[in-house]
């Protein structure tokens, strides 16, 4: 059984939300929020059920129970705005450690091999130290960005 989450606002929480309507452009979400916001509030004019919000405001069932979820448990702000995007994380290497991959790449393999392996790149960048560690597809995203061939013409164009 799914869980009903009951939406009562405040006053102060109506005025904020209209005010959202009348400064914000109707493309926004923050503008549709409010307007699905104001629509479910049990005390408000409207009081109208999920489906209705669903088909008057062009979204999913789904979202209005999220959006009630979210006022419930987050508070107005999330509800509205929703959760700031994680970061990514800075890059594990830098352009030294690619322009050594490059390098190493571009010098004869060890001996016993005819060409180099990703494997046998990374295992030789850790060996001479360039990084800590790296794995085989570590290799790979790193010279998968260097394959581009500015020299070449483009196909289909003509020689000059």
């Amino acid at each position: 059984m799914q869980q009903k989450y009951i939406i009562a606002l405040s006053d102060e929480e109506k005025k904020d939300l209209e005010a959202n309507l009348r400064t914000r452009k109707s493309s926004t979400p923050v503008y549709r929020r409010s307007q699905m916001l104001l629509a479910m509030d049990k005390n408000g004019e409207k009081v109208w059920k999920d489906h209705q919000i669903a088909e008057a405001y062009n979204v999913s069932t789904r979202q209005c129970i999220r959006l009630r979820k979210a006022l419930c448990e987050d508070g107005m702000e999330l509800a509205l705005n929703g959760k700031p995007l994680a970061k990514r994380p800075p890059a594990k290497f830098d352009g030294t450690v690619e322009a050594n991959l490059i390098a190493l790449r571009c010098s004869d393999p060890p001996e016993g091999y005819s060409s180099w392996t990703l494997r046998l790149l990374a295992g030789e960048m850790v060996r001479l130290e360039y990084v800590e560690s790296i794995s085989h597809e570590g290799v790979n995203q790193l010279l998968k960005k260097t394959k581009s061939s500015r020299g070449k013409s483009n196909p289909g164009s003509s020689p000059k």
